[in-house]
């Protein structure tokens, strides 16, 4: 008997090739996947991936001349609205808030508490009419209440200590 021979494409053990003649299939070759059927998706319509075509820059031809520019107000596409005109008293109301807060800690600062909410009040009615400072408001509206709450506890914690603590 002759020596033993593996099956047609297999590798060899020792030699690391295959029989002289045979076919082997990379290692890396990818089987179709769709076996010789038509692919599915090659009808046309967009797969996955980029665009099939490069998208068109620039303003559509039309007869009505350039659009909006940028830059500043009065440039190439003319003026701009504005933002209106800002709310003095949401931004004093959140100002007196923040510092009712800071003052609370310290000494007795949060007596500013009250006005700050007072200011976000009226800021906040201000804010109907004119469209701008409304979550300042809100936020000076919030400010001064932790403010005047801090206030509150030191005082509550001062009277509570000197009636049980020092007689």
């Amino acid at each position: 008997m002759g020596p033993h021979k593996p099956p047609k494409g297999t590798p060899r053990s020792r030699g690391g090739g295959t029989d002289p003649g045979e076919t082997v299939s990379s290692p890396y070759h990818t089987p179709d996947p769709y076996d010789g059927r038509q692919n599915p998706y090659a009808n046309g319509q967009p797969g996955y991936g980029y665009p099939q075509q490069p998208p068109q820059y620039g303003h559509p031809q039309s007869g009505y001349g350039p659009g909006p520019g940028y830059g500043y107000p009065g440039g190439p596409g003319g003026p701009h609205p504005t933002a209106g005109e800002p709310n003095q008293l949401a931004l004093a109301s959140v100002v007196l808030g923040f510092i009712s807060i800071v003052g609370a800690l310290f000494c007795y600062g949060g007596v500013l508490g009250p006005v700050s909410i007072g200011l976000g009040v009226a800021g906040l009615a201000r804010s109907k009419r004119t469209g701008t400072g409304r979550n300042q408001s809100i936020g000076g509206i919030a400010l001064g209440a932790l403010g005047t709450a801090i206030l509150a506890s030191f005082i509550v914690l001062i009277v509570v200590y000197k009636k049980h603590v020092a007689p």
